[in-house]
């Protein structure tokens, strides 16, 4: 939404100009940025088999063998319960991979909400840092009876994203840590934990990059915006020419916002080259913006 006057003499010239120029900025930065849910990474079968009762002791429960074909940034998670038991004490816990059982604690999401008896757990973000095999355990301080599914090396997630049947339960340790781990046997060696992972993956990203609601001004601060998922690197060109402030901008949210002063009047043409971290330079669409003079003279 573009706002123009028609071209006035004397102080309502010079009125119209602040006002444009001020109704400019409101909307392209006085405007919330609204964040994108991050994408589903993977998820085992949704199918709720039956109820797994997870141990009353600190924090001991089961835990589900998955493959990760990259590395990846895990925001949240959802696990599916089968009754409304309290949930408040639960967490999702990350392990590297130890042989044949879990081996260092790499983090933990906790119990934030619930809906329709699907959990969903946040917090500090867990970082697998490649690929590999990693362990996903569920615990809690209290009785909990989430859902388990007897469908074996489920490979209904995203491309190359596993998860194994074969339960392994942790004991209750000290504090948040468990003591120790134990494979099972019959029946349970043919189960494995239900839960949806969500965040972004090294090496995979997108990046849209949208026109300008109206023109810029010559040498006054202008913004164009692209919409990003993933993490990395954005660097915006003008004309083919890298745009000096906005070189190498971090994306770590749903968007990038590139400021700067045009110095060049007429019909620019904008794009920008996204290298999430891990993968490869993606270049976006141009778009042409329209540079006008200023309309107060020095």
């Amino acid at each position: 939404m573009g706002v123009f006057f028609r071209r006035k003499s004397g102080k309502w010239s010079h009125f119209f100009a602040i006002l444009s120029s001020f109704l400019l900025v409101i909307m392209n930065l006085g405007l919330p940025q609204a964040r994108a849910a991050d994408p589903l990474i993977m998820t085992t079968a949704a199918v709720c088999t039956g109820a797994w009762g997870t141990g009353s002791n600190a924090w001991a429960g089961p835990a589900t063998k998955i493959y990760a074909p990259r590395g990846a940034t895990i925001t949240s998670a959802t696990v599916p319960y089968a009754s409304a038991s309290t949930k408040s004490s639960a967490r999702l816990s990350f392990y590297n991979n130890n042989g044949s059982l879990p081996g260092t604690l790499l983090g933990y999401l906790s119990f934030s909400s619930e809906t329709s008896n699907v959990a969903t757990f946040t917090g500090t973000s867990i970082v697998l840092p490649s690929a590999g095999y990693y362990w996903v355990q569920i615990g809690a301080t209290s009785s909990q009876m989430n859902c388990y599914t007897n469908t074996a090396n489920y490979t209904g997630s995203n491309s190359g994203w596993l998860s194994y049947a074969g339960i392994v339960y942790g004991s209750a340790g000290t504090g948040y840590s468990t003591s120790s781990w134990a494979a099972f046997s019959s029946p349970q060696n043919a189960y494995q934990i239900n839960f949806s992972l969500f965040g972004t993956e090294m090496g995979v990203g997108t990046i849209d990059l949208t026109g300008m609601a109206a023109p810029a001004t010559y040498r006054t601060l202008a913004t164009i915006t692209a919409a990003t998922t993933g993490s990395g690197k954005v660097t915006f060109f003008q004309n083919k020419k890298v745009i000096s402030t906005c070189k190498n901008l971090i994306v770590s949210t749903s968007s990038v916002i590139c400021s700067w002063k045009p110095s060049v009047k007429g019909v620019l043409n904008i794009y920008a080259i996204y290298t999430p971290t891990g993968g490869n330079a993606i270049k976006t669409n141009s778009v042409e913006v329209l540079v006008k003079p200023r309309t107060n003279r020095r």
